[in-house]
């Protein structure tokens, strides 16, 4: 586990957290070309890096990001409590200058977002603007909390203009405001050698 922060010639590296439990290669890609000029946290669940990140991603991940990995239980096992509290203690303990969090289940996000945004700006990239087919419907009771915990972040990030403008429709006119489209390229690669962040 290494880190690497070269910052620009007199300037401080930011540190900077990232919790992706879900989106692991996005995340990792991310983490990997921030860690170039910043220090970087990136918390992944394991099940999901396992399935997403080959070998010759994560040697030089693990090399350049400070890289923790959980098992999330499922979500009526008691020991959920547990690991979202150690998450939230690593990340305080990483006194980070920002969160940049992956949208996943808001009982998985919801207590690091509300925890660490008192102290640090958050940032965070939604990548499916209104839920997927099978999952919950915006009529859901989930769907609220859903929407209030989108707006606790300082930042929002989608991947496009069009879920730019969706994403605004959705939440009101205010929110525009706040989200900004980062596109993430192509995802999928075999490797790292024709990554275009690096």
């Amino acid at each position: 586990m290494g880190i690497r922060a070269t910052a620009v010639a007199g300037e401080r590296a930011v540190r900077i957290a990232l919790l992706a439990l879900h989106f692991a290669e996005y995340a990792s890609r991310l983490a990997l070309a921030l860690s170039a000029t910043h220090e970087v946290l990136l918390v992944l669940r394991s099940s999901n890096s396992r399935d997403e990140l080959p070998d010759d991603l994560r040697a030089p991940l693990e090399q350049e990001v400070s890289v923790r990995s959980f098992d999330i239980p499922r979500f009526r096992d008691p020991r959920l409590v547990g690991r979202i509290l150690a998450m939230s203690r690593i990340l305080r303990d990483f006194s980070p200058d920002i969160l940049h969090v992956q949208e996943a289940h808001v009982a998985l996000n919801g207590w690091p977002i509300l925890t660490v945004r008192r102290r640090v700006p958050v940032v965070l990239t939604v990548h499916d603007h209104v839920p997927h087919s099978g999952v919950f419907t915006t009529g859901s009771w989930r769907w609220p909390i859903v929407q209030w915990l989108r707006w606790k972040a300082d930042r929002v990030i989608v991947h496009g203009p069009r879920m730019r403008s969706e994403l605004a429709e959705l939440s009101g006119r205010r929110a525009a405001e706040r989200i900004d489209v980062i596109p993430h390229g192509i995802l999928g690669r075999s490797g790292i050698d024709d990554d275009g962040s690096r």
